[in-house]
């Protein structure tokens, strides 16, 4: 007989058992996956994403369950043409016959950001115990977004030029405003029915109890790629010939892209000779026309140097040749890309926005800045590039803090236990069982 608790889980992204069996770190294998590859050793884990043409699959490891969207050509076009973003349709009643097809023990939804939270209404009614995890916390970014860029700038930027597979008349930013705008009311409106909440910070902690002030809040760790940590920054092995900062950030309006290339334009103009890497956004990214656009003569010309998307393994190296990290993001809950760098050793500087705070313990693990000041973070910058001991130190405390943090053993068990003690207090219909709620410390 099978004693493993059923899980079903509702992710952003899919998670296929090829990157949990292979061993080998492909930079397709992300934390969900690695997360997966913990839980599914003990229990029956069952994994909705949303895919057009893919069926359901079992494997060894877990049974894939796929959310076919409605008329997913045609509204494939519309977003082509009229630039419709709903391209997925309502996806309630699909979800509906993966949980009546599986009949689980328990939900976990992956994030806030997506539709999948509008199931919890329909589990609350049945009695199935729901747990969302707090990832991105869409109504701050929404308040965020206007943070880098003025709403009339929002209005009238062009965010995609046309002509392209992806879009064929010219958007506007305040087409994806609008998006975040939309998912933002839906998430404060659902997520005040969410019994449970899973997160890594005291902000999200903050947050939840915000949204429910009577939901239980369990502290779960999130567990990174292998290959961070394998892998520790030495200063005395990074061998750029100038002083080298890097940052790892997505195309997006509240990751900071324009504090760092104004940053950088300070740092030129004080005669400061450096270069500064940005992996994940390119030329032509969008984010880079709109600081261009945003700054005129102050966007630099020669120290700011952009990567592109890049592979774990390549990622890894360019950060380790690298003689300091920096995230300049607006808001952020538990960023993966400062957890990396942290993991990895190295001397970070980060904005004091979100969760980040709960990362880095100022002057210890970490140096914290205000958001959206340039200033601040070019000193900061400056500071450190004279002082080498203080790097050290810096990286060697981010790195001894990261890795209990993110201690895959740890975060497994916290995360069953979580589950653990929501299926026994659904039983009782009394809530989590007695002594079985977490003890939150930081976060």
């Amino acid at each position: 007989m099978n004693s493993k608790i059923k899980v079903l889980w509702f992710t952003n992204v899919e998670v296929n058992p090829q990157s949990v069996s292979s061993a080998l770190n492909d930079g397709g294998r992300g934390w969900l996956s690695t997360l997966a590859s913990q839980v599914c050793q003990e229990t029956d884990l069952h994994i909705v994403a949303v895919h057009h043409r893919k069926k359901k699959l079992k494997s060894e490891y877990f049974t894939n369950h796929y959310l076919s969207p409605k008329y997913y050509i045609l509204r494939r076009l519309l977003k082509w043409i009229l630039g419709e973003w709903n391209v997925e349709g309502d996806l309630t009643p699909a979800m509906q016959r993966v949980i009546e097809e599986v009949n689980p023990d328990l939900v976990h939804i992956h994030g806030s950001e997506k539709q999948f939270i509008k199931i919890i209404p329909y589990l609350n009614e049945r009695s199935i115990p729901v747990l969302v995890s707090l990832q991105g916390v869409v109504s701050v970014i929404a308040k965020k977004f206007t943070a880098a860029y003025s709403e009339r700038f929002i209005r009238t930027f062009w965010h995609e030029g046309g002509g392209s597979k992806s879009s064929l008349f010219p958007k506007r930013l305040s087409t994806v405003y609008k998006q975040i705008v939309v998912r933002a009311e839906r998430e404060e409106r659902l997520l005040k029915m969410a019994p449970y909440f899973a997160g890594r910070t005291f902000w999200d902690r903050s947050i939840a109890h915000l949204f429910n002030p009577q939901a239980v809040y369990f502290h779960v760790d999130r567990i990174l790629k292998p290959i961070y940590y394998e892998r520790c920054w030495s200063s005395e092995n990074v061998n750029s010939q100038v002083y080298t900062i890097h940052t790892t950030l997505s195309n997006s309006a509240y990751k900071g892209f324009d504090v760092i290339a104004e940053a950088v334009y300070l740092l030129e103009q004080s005669g400061f000779t450096f270069q500064w890497r940005v992996a994940g956004i390119a030329e032509r990214s969008w984010s880079v026309r709109a600081a261009k656009r945003k700054l005129g003569k102050k966007y630099p010309k020669h120290a700011l140097v952009l990567l592109g998307h890049l592979r774990a393994e390549e990622l890894t190296e360019r950060m380790l040749n690298a003689h300091q990290y920096v995230s300049a993001s607006y808001i952020e809950n538990s960023p993966n890309n400062l957890a990396e760098a942290m993991v990895l050793g190295m001397p970070c500087i980060a904005t004091d926005v979100g969760g980040t705070s709960t990362y880095i313990d100022h002057n210890r693990t970490g140096m914290l800045i205000p958001s959206g000041d340039a200033y601040a973070l070019a000193g900061c910058v400056r500071y450190l590039s004279g002082k080498k001991k203080k790097r050290e130190a810096l990286g060697k405390q981010a790195r001894l803090s990261s890795l209990k943090r993110h201690s895959g053993e740890r975060a497994k068990t916290a995360l069953l236990n979580a589950y653990r003690s929501i299926i026994e207090g659904n039983k009782d219909k009394t809530g989590p069982t007695s002594g079985s709620k977490p003890v939150i410390t930081n976060g």
